[in-house]
């Protein structure tokens, strides 16, 4: 018992004196995280990329000064198979039933975004 409690103080005593280094650590880990995922899909939908259309759906995607604006888009929705996969357009200009083309991976759907004006 004594043992768990040294254990639990010196892990709060680590914590305290490197407080600042873990959460640069998180920070750094985060930007490397969402980096590396941007980087994967988009190799992956440019290397094996399937342009599919999809519907949009009534699903609301608020933008980051939403509580001011009350400005959103509505979520996208496609089919392969027997699986139904999402993404979000960011086009406030679309409305539910509308279809847009969208461009997916083919080994991972869920890697989806909608294809570039001009493309």
């Amino acid at each position: 018992m004594a043992k768990q409690n040294n254990q639990k103080n010196n892990l709060l005593i680590f914590i305290k004196n490197y407080w600042a280094l873990i959460l640069v650590g998180i920070v750094v880990f985060s930007f490397l995280y969402v980096g590396v995922n941007r980087f994967i899909k988009s190799f992956l939908i440019e290397k094996y990329g399937i342009t599919i259309k999809a519907g949009i759906i009534n699903e609301e995607n608020y933008y980051g000064n939403s509580p001011i604006s009350k400005e959103f888009s509505y979520s996208y929705q496609f089919k392969i198979g027997d699986k139904t996969y999402k993404g979000i357009p960011w086009d406030s200009k679309l409305k539910i039933g509308d279809s847009i083309l969208i461009e997916y991976a083919s080994c991972f759907p869920i890697y989806n975004r909608p294809v570039k004006k001009g493309k």
